[in-house]
């Protein structure tokens, strides 16, 4: 009977040492829990979440998938269009617009790269617009909110998305 427990307590400890290993092995190959099964995008080495604050005039972006994800970004698609919680009202050419529905990938997104792409920084949204419009452009309503929402769809229709703001100067 003696034996009986002894195997018994061993076999469970055994049984928790590999679960414990799996889970360790797990956290390390899928970047600590934070991306298993998704795909996610990395600038200066971290992990893009909720926003990017442009600070350098191009910004390089990389495409990665979790070690166990089987979806991967093969052929992708990059969306850079008007936050739409953000609150902002301008003038082009005299005429007011409201900041809604814009497209700006022709303005920020510089090119794909072999696993990512190059974002260029226009400096603000003001030089921004006045990109867009091709005209002086005059911001009447202004929000701290982050101008653009980027958004990533991969070839498997899988997507993520964040805000794209400038770095304050301090």
């Amino acid at each position: 009977m003696r034996n009986k427990i002894a195997y018994l307590a061993a076999v469970v400890v055994l049984l928790v040492y590999i679960a414990c290993g799996i889970t360790i092995a797990a956290g390390i190959y899928t970047n600590g829990f934070e991306s298993i099964h998704t795909l996610y995008a990395k600038t200066d080495g971290e992990v893009v979440k909720n926003a990017v604050m442009l600070e350098k005039n191009f910004t390089t972006f990389e495409l990665k998938n979790a070690g166990f994800a089987v979806d991967k970004w093969g052929e992708y698609t990059i969306q850079i269009a008007s936050n739409p919680g953000a609150d902002y009202t301008f003038t082009a050419g005299g005429k007011e617009y409201e900041y809604a529905d814009l497209d700006f990938s022709d303005v920020v997104l510089t090119r794909k790269i072999n696993g990512g792409f190059i974002l260029r920084s226009p400096g603000s949204l003001k030089s921004a617009l006045e990109a867009k419009y091709k005209t002086d452009v005059e911001i009447i309503e202004d929000d701290d909110k982050p101008p653009f929402i980027v958004t990533l769809t991969a070839e498997s229709e899988k997507s993520m998305s964040f805000l794209l703001g400038f770095k304050k100067e301090k």
